[in-house]
């Protein structure tokens, strides 16, 4: 799978800018705050309609504008379309050769990508509720109807926790909140076997590609971490009864508190080399190379599931990665994924593939002809 060219007017910086890409490495060249970032995300956007950045649309909109639009075509192994992605007076705007999209699940797993930037560090430092998002968002370019069960159990959950604050402040019926505990538990049921699934299938992946990448023979794994106490091989009939139950036992607390303590939402992720906790014990370099593994095992488990290569982003990637470790992952992208690499420095000497070079500059994005 291949992006061809994309068009981009008034995201953020980028005003009316057109640019046919190469099937292999494209390299994208500029000064930090001129609009590489914005490039990558607006391909991500043609993926998912939405960014790896941000949940407000507005900022996305370039300054004194109304609107944004982005238009790409896509080649796979069967077709070639168009995708198009606009946001205008509030509203988002989706169509696959023009022909619009009601919702968002429509255009998953289309056009797939992989996305690697800075702030994806926090995948290890940061937050569980990042390390959520992380899942939710690779596994529903994976399969469609997750994204769909996700929708539906935030509708739920949003609706139970409304019923706790009224059951406490109001003194209604407990009895109210067992229909909803039906509907939660089901759904969470199914997230979280997904979930795990997905883990499972990327561990061999993540590990060798960290040893690659690295050098280091120390194991990296992911690991689940969920609310209750249960056996990661269980069903999601046996996370049902397991919620059910664990919501009754703290029942009173819910509803002093006015939430739901535990479920999918409430989950976490964990990160390992050996026996240690890499957001604790890992390098700052251990730690990127470790995500770097991360985005490389989920391109090659969406290539094994969808039968194509998704389209690589990286951004900034090499910024913090010594000479050994930036050379094994240009031999592990190789020639033959459609990358999209950007960089400050012009220090790719080891790339033997031909390349694309762009610069960027105040968001404008010329073709280099000084190299390859």
């Amino acid at each position: 799978m291949q992006l061809k060219r994309i068009y981009v007017d008034n995201f953020r910086n980028l005003c009316r800018e057109e640019i046919q890409l190469n099937p292999g490495i494209n390299i994208v060249l500029g000064k930090n705050a001129q609009g590489k970032t914005n490039f990558l995300e607006a391909i991500y956007i043609l993926a998912s309609a939405t960014s790896p950045r941000t949940n407000i649309e507005q900022e996305m909109v370039a300054w004194e504008n109304d609107y944004y639009f982005i238009k790409g075509e896509v080649e796979s192994q069967d077709d070639t379309f168009a995708i198009s992605v606009g946001y205008t007076q509030g509203k988002k705007r989706i169509r696959v050769n023009e022909n619009p999209l009601e919702r968002v699940k429509d255009l998953l797993g289309r056009f797939m990508v992989i996305f690697f930037g800075p702030e994806d560090l926090q995948l290890i430092k940061g937050s569980p509720q990042l390390r959520r998002q992380f899942l939710d968002r690779e596994i529903s370019l994976l399969q469609p109807l997750y994204y769909e069960n996700l929708q539906r159990y935030r509708t739920v959950l949003a609706q139970r926790n409304n019923l706790l604050k009224e059951i406490g402040e109001k003194g209604i019926g407990e009895s109210e909140l067992e229909p909803w505990d039906e509907q939660l538990a089901d759904l969470g049921g199914e997230l979280i076997t997904r979930r795990i699934r997905f883990l499972n299938e990327l561990k061999e992946k993540i590990n060798s590609r960290y040893a690659e990448i690295s050098g280091e023979e120390v194991g990296f794994k992911a690991e689940y971490e969920p609310s209750i106490a249960l056996d990661k091989k269980s069903s999601s009939q046996d996370w049902k009864r397991a919620f059910i139950e664990a919501w009754k036992r703290r029942r009173k607390e819910e509803i002093i508190r006015g939430v739901t303590i535990l479920g999918p939402h409430r989950d976490d992720l964990s990160f390992r080399l050996g026996d240690r906790e890499l957001k604790n014990y890992g390098s700052q370099g251990q730690q990127r190379t470790a995500v770097l593994a991360l985005k490389i095992g989920e391109l090659e488990l969406m290539t094994q599931v969808k039968g194509e290569q998704p389209v690589l982003l990286l951004d900034d990637v090499f910024s913090e990665l010594d000479g050994t470790r930036q050379k094994a992952l240009l031999d592990l992208i190789g020639g033959n994924i459609q990358s999209i690499i950007t960089t400050t420095e012009n220090n790719f000497q080891e790339i033997k593939k031909p390349c694309y070079y762009f610069t960027v500059d105040k968001g404008k994005i010329n073709r280099w002809e000084g190299r390859n």
